[in-house]
């Protein structure tokens, strides 16, 4: 009884492996099927990929269209609307991204030279908001401009 057991168990992965050896069969004369070889040399055909409808992508154009019209239209009220905080986040938004897209991109030396010009630069600006500004702050904002400008 034990031996009739044992013998059925690998009667049954003798055909799951006799299975597993005809796909792979199958599979390689697919891929031998694609590739001629001709002088030692193995030339590919070319498979056609997936390709768009063309309804389809005009539509996808005409959505990115739309999106782009809304978007610029949104700014348009909000900077009529609210133009404080539009001018804030837009100042924000011009001095920050430089330095999100430098630290994403590994650009340290960019991110160095970015955090001086602005501490020196947040520094002018504090000098700048007292009441009673002393009388040298005026000629530090100038030989910084300039300066800025030279280099």
């Amino acid at each position: 009884m034990a031996t009739a057991s044992a013998s059925g168990a690998s009667g049954g992965s003798a055909g799951l492996i006799a299975h597993k050896d005809s796909l792979l069969n199958t599979s390689l004369q697919a891929l031998n099927a694609s590739v001629n070889v001709t002088n030692s040399t193995v030339k590919y055909i070319d498979v056609e990929e997936d390709q768009i409808a063309p309804g389809y992508a005009v539509l996808l154009m005409y959505l990115m269209l739309f999106m782009i019209l809304g978007a610029q239209t949104g700014l348009v009220l909000w900077r009529k609307k609210h133009k404080r905080s539009y001018d804030l986040a837009s100042l924000a938004g011009l001095w920050l991204m430089p330095a999100i897209i430098s630290f994403h991109l590994k650009f340290w030396r960019f991110l160095s030279i970015w955090s001086v010009y602005s501490s020196i630069t947040g520094y002018l600006i504090y000098l700048c908001m007292h009441k009673k500004m002393h009388h040298t702050t005026p000629r530090q904002v100038c030989v910084q401009r300039v300066s800025g400008c030279i280099c």
